[in-house]
């Protein structure tokens, strides 16, 4: 084989993976928009597109198997099961490539702002409180016989809903217990929870932090199904 040969064999073989390339960029440009427009229909709250990121190469190959290896969408806002979240973050692994769309694993992780959470609150337990973050730590202030009554709370994650564990009450710049209030706002301290129910099939609240403006919420689970649409 001559020099010639060689090189036209090369320059051949070279075009031919360049244009392989090409069209698994192009395949995988055109399902990250497709994924973004079936996130934005099947998903309540969205403002603004859905960010997209597929990852793993070739795309081509994850697509002709019918799974996605690792899928990322960013959300400026969501709202799952009645829950307005910012900055939503969903990370899915094993996603499935026709409908219905399911993750082997995934994790969600989203922002409820405390007034959004304030409204929870009163939908869904009939509390009237108001709640703030102050210094890394999450408050709630009540009335009790016309005075303000505030309690420091931990809030946790129990899978379907926020339970919160009372740290410490203040009645009138006073750290009183808990059991020393009048029984009414006793029980609507202690028995503090917010039901977040009907999340996607397979995601269940793991974990709950308090973060300046509100709590950072993470649901995960195996078998997710993805809220897509069709």
């Amino acid at each position: 084989m001559g020099a010639r040969t060689v090189v036209a064999v090369t320059v051949a073989l070279a075009s031919l993976v360049g244009g392989a390339c090409v069209g698994d960029r192009w395949a995988l440009g055109r399902a990250e928009e497709q994924f973004a427009d079936r996130i934005g229909e099947g998903v309540d709250g969205v403002t603004g597109r859905p960010g997209v990121d597929i990852a793993g190469f070739p795309f081509l190959t994850q697509l002709a198997a019918g799974s996605l290896d690792d899928v990322s969408v960013d959300l400026a806002t969501a709202s799952l099961s009645g829950v307005d979240l910012r900055d939503v973050d969903l990370r899915a692994h094993g996603v499935s490539t026709s409908a219905p769309y399911r993750a082997g694993s995934a994790e969600v992780r989203g922002t409820l702002t405390t007034g959004a959470l304030e409204a929870l609150v009163a939908e869904r337990t009939d509390a009237d409180v108001d709640l703030a973050v102050d210094g890394g730590r999450l408050t709630a202030t009540l009335q009790v016989l016309r005075a303000d009554v505030t309690a420091e709370l931990v809030p946790t994650a129990q899978g379907d809903s926020i339970a919160v564990d009372v740290v410490s009450v203040t009645l009138a710049g006073a750290v009183i217990d808990v059991e020393d209030l009048p029984r009414a706002a006793a029980s609507r301290l202690r028995d503090l929870a917010v039901p977040v129910d009907g999340l996607p099939d397979g995601l269940a609240l793991t974990d709950v932090v308090v973060q300046d403006g509100g709590l950072r919420v993470t649901a995960s689970g195996t078998d997710v199904v993805l809220p897509m649409a069709g």
